[in-house]
């Protein structure tokens, strides 16, 4: 009888067991991982209002940034956006001040009252720190008085403490450049196997001479390094100088505005 009544017991347990809904799993929201990667060569001073065209397509993609972190609702969201300045012999510009500034890691502020509370104070010291850093940047105007961005070293040395391997983040890297410094050493670049598989790139603001052909040799340079790297088709673009409006169209489209 007591081996009945125990048995009966279990029965019941496994019963309810079965009933009881499932615990739901903790969701990951997914993370926006922007890259900025600017070229602060003589592009500065041989395009017209290069400094002003840069800060606006910049800005634009703080915007973007801050309203996915309101769709987040500040609680859920682990977004980050750096703007990162290209290796370069530039001794009156600070990249190690300037890039602390021009970063903001969602993620990394733990308090929720902070999130919310300091978006309009952390939205005008990125603002102030980008003019800042263009005023130093564009001070000179002879071409001579600049050197190249070594974009290469980038790839080869920075952009991996950057990159959130994570297949919970979407990692988005534009390159703010005339695209000609990489056509100068094509043989630097190292092979970095699988690292930057999950990411999308853009060149941005490329200024190539008046022939359908160099724009044709310039793409097709780039698109070499970006096959070294890993970087699916899918995920590259290539957005020529043109109507500021429209570059910023691509871009939305790229992010998913």
């Amino acid at each position: 009888m007591k081996n009945k009544l125990v048995s009966g017991l279990l029965l019941m347990t496994l019963m309810m067991a079965c009933q009881m809904p499932a615990k739901k799993k903790t969701e990951i929201p997914q993370k926006h991982n922007y890259i900025v990667l600017l070229d602060l060569s003589d592009r500065l001073i041989v395009q017209d209002d290069q400094p002003v065209r840069d800060k606006e397509i910049i800005r634009y993609l703080y915007k973007q940034f801050e309203e996915k972190v309101r769709k987040e609702f500040y609680i859920k969201s682990r977004d980050e956006i750096s703007v990162v300045i290209a290796p370069q012999s530039y001794p009156r510009i600070s990249r190690e001040r300037y890039e602390e500034l021009l970063r903001v890691n969602i993620g990394a502020i733990k308090d929720l009252q902070k999130r919310r509370s300091e978006e309009a104070q952390r939205r005008n010291t990125f603002s102030l720190a980008l003019d800042e850093l263009y005023s130093e940047a564009a001070s000179h105007n002879k071409p001579e008085d600049y050197s190249g961005a070594d974009i290469y070293k980038f790839f080869n040395e920075d952009l991996q403490t950057l990159y959130d391997p994570d297949p919970m983040t979407t990692n988005f890297l534009f390159i703010l450049t005339d695209g000609y410094y990489w056509v100068k050493s094509k043989d630097t670049l190292m092979d970095p196997g699988e690292r930057f598989s999950n990411l999308q790139v853009a060149l941005v603001e490329v200024s190539p001479w008046d022939k359908d052909e160099e724009w044709d040799r310039l793409q097709g340079v780039w698109e070499e390094w970006f096959d070294l790297m890993n970087i699916p088709e899918q995920n590259r673009r290539f957005i020529k100088r043109k109507a500021i409006s429209v570059e910023k169209e691509e871009i939305g489209e790229m992010i998913g505005k």
